[in-house]
């Protein structure tokens, strides 16, 4: 049996989603030291994905951070925004 095709699989599901991602690459993943990774364990309320653990060591699931990440709101300036602070501060 071959690789599946993006038109075999469910809705939202992407081959290969059930990889595991060690501690490390968490962090850069997201930038973040491995104390803030413990604090949103900690925090119930930012629903950060509970790790599988192995021994000592955590493991993610990449689904399960992707997921995440799409229930996150989105911050940050439109792109026309910027452009023109940008321009602004220039001249100011």
């Amino acid at each position: 049996m071959g690789p599946q095709l993006r038109d075999d699989l469910p809705d939202g599901a992407i081959p290969g989603d059930d990889r595991f991602l060690p501690a490390r690459s968490v962090w850069e993943r997201y930038g973040v030291t491995s104390m803030s990774l413990y604090r949103w364990l900690d925090d119930e309320g930012m629903g950060f994905p509970k790790p599988l653990y192995i021994g000592r060591f955590r493991f993610w699931r990449l689904a399960d951070l992707m997921e995440w990440e799409n229930s996150r709101p989105r911050t940050g300036t439109p792109y026309g925004a910027a452009a023109r602070a940008r321009a602004n501060s220039a001249v100011a």
